[in-house]
């Protein structure tokens, strides 16, 4: 009989009648979307006939991409099922969207049949097919097949009636799932335990850095990292994460790989920074990649930005010969939808390190993505991953949103020889004062109308798949809203001789802590708008200030930095999120610190005050928040608190 051969093609509208039963639970719900994912998208399916070596129902399934997958159907009524996609073997839910292309046809077949007549043809031929099949796997009766269940992770023999000494057949599923397990890319097994070594086998820094010797924790996550050969370094700010994966290199150098090739990846206000300490503690020079010829420069230790590497991976890849990276702030990559995420998980080294004092951000999606590049695969697929570890707080057709955590001690157990924290910095007293102001009647109005705009479209969101342009409109609503709270001149950009109730409140902080103590400010805004017009209403109650934002060229902030390290009239340094990461040197010469505004991101806001309240510093570290009283920031506040609850619960007792 030739093979029956069909092509396929759901509407968009049609997707509506998919897997229109509310899931009872987080894998339901995956699967529904795989369902919905496949109507839509072009698949072409042709029944093959079965064959002595393969006594089950195979279907090849072919995309718009002309990429081929074959499903197996083992049994009558479906129940194994497998797909030779690599997605398959990842997933362990026993589902793909191949197999999610046959049920849509052979369940709606009405959607597709005034595309394709021969439709109605496929399924009966389908269905009769499918009907020659035994009841379950422990009725064949034909040649011994080795059988992959994705759920647990384990390779089944199923021997028939041929007894075990017959030479297995494999599955498709099972012939993928050896490939990835041969290149590493698939873990069959619970990762093994770490050895106790004797001491004198862990790895010695001696000699390594040039004057400049580990603090006992540094030693001690040094060694833990080259042992790793692939881990996140998420000491707490401050707490010397770069000298120590620099360290990390240079005992590759010594002891692995003499001509080894680094590359350094980090944000583009640390590009300078990341080069000047290489120098300084291991002699070496480094090429600095920010355009095409830089590529082609001669040298071992390479820097460059997430900007530039994402924009031109493939040339990177065409020299991918590096031997080890370092991926600074690595807390950037958290969403594995972006195009930096795509890009820095092409890298192929043999020693990765990620670097963040903040690996957590908002929530475990985000430590969930760098895991994901650091060691793929080790916490399973992200369904599983979300059903495992965290609350489940809303489950509807379209939507799944999950809330706090569970299960942590496992998931501890998973990172513990992978992710190596350090947050015990012996550092002077912290103190945190929260100031709230009250807006104006009609900067309330301004928020309000802002807020009830947010609420509609969110509202609108949870009952349905929103579309692109609504949650960029909510984004929008929510970031006008905040903005309300710093003042109407934010708002409107018309500038205004009265202070805002922030600004205000930041004149006095001024005066108290620059002009009254003679101390030094550290001011952070979100917006450089907000801090142009601090800077307005300040002049002439300070001698000076310096701006650290992205206005600034690399050069221009150097200097901003240095003026307010060694100028004692400079009072007050303006920053962006510009200066929120990896700057250092405003410790020593500052100790107060005010955040006009709360992020949504609570790590962002550790990150800043991690600024000023880091190692090297000696006096006690005054944090200054402005928070408007009955809108958004209130909210936010109490947000974050949840938030950064989530992050410490998680690493806690991931520390040394």
């Amino acid at each position: 009989m030739p093979p029956e051969t069909i092509k396929i093609r759901a509407l968009n509208r049609q997707k509506e009648h998919v897997a229109t039963t509310k899931p009872q639970n987080a894998l339901q719900f995956h699967k529904n979307e795989l369902m919905h994912t496949a109507s839509g998208r072009v698949f072409s399916l042709t029944i093959l006939t079965s064959t002595t070596k393969s006594p089950w129902l195979t279907i090849e399934v072919v995309d718009g991409h002309k990429k081929k997958s074959l499903v197996e159907v083992f049994d009558r009524f479906a129940g194994k099922v497998q797909c030779s996609c690599e997605v398959f073997t990842h997933d362990r839910s026993n589902y793909c969207v191949h197999i999610a292309a046959i049920d849509n046809v052979k369940n709606n077949k009405a959607l597709f049949e005034k595309q394709d007549r021969k439709v109605g043809v496929w399924t009966k031929s389908y269905a009769n097919r499918i009907s020659l099949l035994p009841f379950s796997l422990n009725s064949y009766k034909g040649s011994p097949f080795t059988f992959y269940d994705a759920a647990t992770k384990t390779i089944t023999t199923y021997d028939g009636s041929l007894g075990k000494s017959a030479t297995p057949v494999d599955s498709v599923a099972v012939k993928t799932c050896r490939k990835l397990f041969a290149t590493g890319k698939l873990l069959l097994h619970e990762p093994p335990a770490t050895e106790q070594l004797d001491p004198s086998q862990l790895p010695d820094d001696a000699g390594l850095l040039q004057e400049v010797q580990l603090y006992d924790y540094q030693k001690t996550i040094f060694q833990k990292m080259v042992l790793a050969k692939r881990a996140i370094c998420s000491m707490t700010m401050g707490a010397g994460k770069t000298i120590s994966t620099i360290c990390c290199f240079a005992w590759i150098q010594k002891y692995d790989k003499p001509d080894a090739r680094l590359l350094v990846i980090c944000p583009k206000s640390l590009r300078l920074q990341w080069g000047s300490e290489i120098k300084r503690v291991l002699g070496q020079s480094s090429v600095q990649i920010m355009k095409a010829e830089d590529l082609k420069k001669p040298g071992n230790i390479f820097i460059t930005t997430y900007q530039y590497f994402t924009r031109h991976v493939e040339e990177f890849a065409k020299v991918q010969n590096y031997d080890c990276a370092i991926v600074d702030e690595i807390q950037f990559v958290k969403n594995a939808d972006t195009k930096t995420w795509q890009a820095i998980s092409q890298l192929k080294t043999d020693y990765f390190y990620g670097l963040s004092g903040t690996v957590i951000e908002n929530r475990l999606d985000d430590l969930y993505s760098i895991m994901e590049i650091i060691h793929p695969g080790l916490l399973g697929p992200k369904w599983k991953f979300d059903e495992t570890f965290q609350n489940l707080l809303l489950i509807s057709k379209t939507k799944i949103l999950y809330k706090g955590t569970r299960n942590i001690p496992i998931l501890q157990k998973e990172l513990k020889n992978h992710v190596f924290s350090y947050d015990n910095l012996q550092l002077p007293d912290i103190e945190h004062n929260f100031i709230d102001t009250t807006l104006t009647k009609s900067e309330k109005g301004q928020h309000d109308l802002y807020m009830e705009k947010a609420k509609e479209l969110i509202a609108k969101s949870l009952n349905g798949t929103p579309m692109a342009f609504h949650r960029l409109m909510i984004q929008a609503y929510l970031l006008k809203a905040r903005q309300a709270c710093n003042g109407e001149e934010l708002l409107n950009k018309t500038p205004s001789q009265y202070p805002s109730a922030k600004v205000s409140k930041l004149l006095e902080i001024v005066n108290d802590v620059c002009v009254v103590a003679g101390e030094k400010l550290v001011v952070f805004s979100e917006w450089t708008e907000m801090l142009d017009i601090c800077k307005r209403f300040v002049t002439g109650v300070v001698p000076g200030f310096v701006s650290y934002t992205g206005k600034e060229s690399s050069k221009q902030r150097a200097a901003a930095l240095i003026k307010f390290q060694t100028d004692p009239d400079c009072k007050i340094f303006f920053s962006s999120d510009a200066g929120g990461v990896g700057l250092d040197g405003l410790q020593l010469v500052a100790n107060n610190i005010l955040h006009l505004e709360l992020p949504w991101n609570p790590s962002r806001l550790d990150q800043r005050t991690g600024r000023v309240y880091r190692l090297l510093q000696t006096k006690n570290v005054k944090v200054f928040y402005i928070v408007s009283n009955g809108g958004i920031e209130q909210q936010i506040k109490n947000l974050l608190t949840e938030k950064r609850l989530v992050r410490e619960i998680t690493l806690k007792d991931l520390s040394i």
